[in-house]
């Protein structure tokens, strides 16, 4: 009888332990079920791309002249904040000289009406200094929405990197002063910087930098900044700034800490699923749910599905209803920060359809701690933010803790087209216009809707003058095994120098075919093992391109300014489909982690000028 009972209560328990670890349980708050194949020698990891998604550069690094860049000559900028406010986007992120927390960090705030063009950034929060040394500043999150409709921007500052040596400890924390607020006001004006928060059992009252929040003369901030210290979802934020002595963090959370260890909460983003519960997502595959919003919570738990131990994640509601979540993903081979992964849920419990949004990996200047890729710190809007107009999600990031970007991404996220391209940009007054054109943006290398002056006539505009970027644009159609014709029309304003290329393959391979405008004035075609010139071509004159693609027989023509070359070898046969068309001012680089004479990165003096106009792709009639 007793074997017969303990029998049944093993087989009780492991039924019981099945339904617990069930996708979104406390054990399982959530689980990716989609293909984590992924190839880390391309940027993009040969993920299909989201439809539409438009990737714009918000600060691009420059060390040699400090009249451009972040005016400081910095080259090392991380942990970029997003928030949407009085019609404005703000993005706060820090700079130091040339390594993550050496010399000195600088507090950034930029500014864009639209979120493509941004101001040069301000200094928002300066570094002090403490004993004789320049002190540092990081932080979780940098923006707060008050009750009362204000905007504070906020950080954490600390004098010095070195741990906290304590004896059979790991508590690896640094040495912070606490969290910092100060007002944006409507007026673009900063107001004073006081400290919200303090670690008063490290430091002595006087040796704080900053007069603490009550010592202020307006008693609406002061009632904002208790509102904030209320929060016990939003505070979390601070849980690697101060530690747990000085501040009320939720007792479920303190209790989980062993021998000083922080670690599992580090870097908080998270949802609400319309039964009410917080999901919580962590650094290194951390997760837990609350359903209090933020007063208790559940173990924290490892989410193995989504890469184990993957750095930093973003993860949220979408307006659609649905949810989205981004991660670097880890595997055999991968070494950086990329390719940026995104998955959707329609639960927020189990995600699936694998995707990237922006599908490049640069690096130009080397630097302590420089995670190559854009996978450094994506944040996006908090629910308790404003919300920016319109149902896309928009995130920002440091490409490779050097450049600061910003990503549109359309809601609901696609990977598949469903239809062709008939694209001629008539009425078109911004690239946020065009959702299913997918953008790559940078500073010197913009993509936008112009109309030449001397012609009634609006197309997109590649303009470069970057010495080590390019501008790109693609748009995604439906798969086809079929016949294609594709037609464009290319206008150069130069042809001596710059390079426009116009590919097209598929997430496979990119470019079985690809078209050329030279710097010596050539069109060429590039397919399979041959590059042949067609025709010349003159700055300043529509060239008219078309190709018929036979893809199952494996032949195509190409005809450029009235002059064809038929009957030329398609690929190997190994490209089966094609889906896309990409446009861009540069030779296909890959990932681009080269070093730079940083005299060099500057500006170029000739620009490259390219106009496109009526794109045309559909199956043969």
């Amino acid at each position: 009888m007793r074997l017969k009972v303990s029998f049944l209560a093993i087989i009780m328990n492991f039924a019981l332990t099945q339904v617990m670890a069930q996708p979104g349980s406390a054990e399982e708050p959530a689980r990716f079920v989609g293909n984590l194949d992924v190839a880390f020698d391309r940027p993009d990891g040969k993920l299909p791309p989201v439809i539409g998604a438009q990737n714009y550069q918000v600060l691009r690094a420059v060390r040699s002249d400090t009249s451009l860049g972040d005016g400081l000559g910095f080259t090392l900028h991380h942990h970029p904040m997003l928030s949407y406010w009085n019609d404005n986007f703000y993005v706060l992120y820090n700079a130091c000289p040339e390594h993550e927390e050496r010399g000195l960090t600088e507090i950034l705030l930029s500014r864009s009406t639209d979120g493509m063009n941004w101001s040069k950034p301000d200094i928002i929060f300066p570094h002090v200094v403490y004993k004789g040394e320049p002190t540092f500043s990081n932080h979780r999150m940098g923006f707060y929405i008050t009750p009362s409709g204000r905007l504070l921007a906020t950080t954490a500052y600390f004098p010095q990197s070195e741990m906290i040596p304590q004896k059979g400890s790991e508590d690896t924390a640094k040495k912070y002063f606490g969290v910092v607020v100060r007002e944006i006001q409507q007026d673009g004006r900063f107001g004073e910087i006081f400290f919200i928060a303090r670690n008063s059992s490290l430091y002595e009252a006087d040796e704080f930098p900053f007069p603490y929040y009550t010592q202020s003369s307006d008693s609406v901030f002061i009632s904002d900044c208790n509102s904030f210290r209320n929060d016990r979802l939003v505070t979390l934020h601070w849980w690697e700034q101060l530690r747990p002595e000085n501040f009320n963090f939720p007792k479920s959370l303190t209790e989980q800490i062993v021998k000083g260890n922080r670690k599992f909460a580090k870097a908080i983003s998270y949802y609400s699923r319309p039964d009410g519960a917080i999901i919580a997502f962590w650094k290194n595959s951390k997760s837990a749910i609350s359903h209090d919003q933020g007063k208790t919570w559940s173990k924290v738990v490892d989410l193995k599905t989504f890469s184990d131990g993957y750095a930093k994640v973003w993860a949220q509601r979408t307006d659609d209803g649905r949810y989205a979540a981004s991660w670097q993903p880890l595997g055999e081979g991968s070494w950086g920060r990329y390719p940026m992964l995104w998955a959707t849920s329609e639960d927020g419990i189990t995600f699936d359809h694998a995707m990237h949004v922006n599908g490049e990996v640069t690096m130009r200047y080397e630097g302590g701690s420089k995670n190559i890729g854009p996978c450094n710190y994506q944040r996006g809007l908090y629910e308790n933010g404003a919300d920016i107009p319109g149902d896309d999600v928009w995130v920002v990031y440091s490409m490779s803790k050097e450049d600061i970007w910003i990503s549109r991404i359309p809601v609901p996220m696609k990977e598949k087209a469903v239809g062709y391209i008939n694209q001629d940009f008539e009425s078109t007054e911004t690239t946020l216009e065009l959702q299913r054109w997918n953008i790559f943006h940078p500073a010197w290398a913009p993509v936008t809707i112009s109309q030449r002056l001397s012609e009634k006539n609006t197309c997109m505009k590649f303009s470069d003058r970057d010495p080590f970027d390019y501008a790109k644009a693609f748009r995604v159609f439906k798969e086809s095994k079929d016949e294609l014709v594709v037609q464009l029309s290319v206008l150069a304003e130069q042809h001596d120098h710059g390079r426009f290329e116009i590919d097209l393959g598929n997430t496979e391979h990119l470019a079985p075919i690809r078209i050329s405008f030279t710097p010596n004035g050539k069109i060429e075609i590039e397919h399979w093992k041959y590059t042949s010139v067609i025709a010349d071509y003159q700055n300043g004159i529509w060239n008219e391109i078309q190709l018929k693609i036979d893809i199952a027989g494996n032949r195509f023509s190409v005809t450029a300014n009235n002059v064809t070359m038929d009957d030329l070898v398609f690929n190997s046969r190994k490209v089966q489909t094609l889906d896309r068309i990409t446009f861009r001012t540069g030779n296909h680089r890959g990932i681009s982690i080269n070093p730079v004479e940083p005299e060099k990165d500057l500006p170029l003096s000739k620009e490259a000028v390219y106009f496109l106009d009526d794109v045309r792709v559909d199956i043969k009639k």
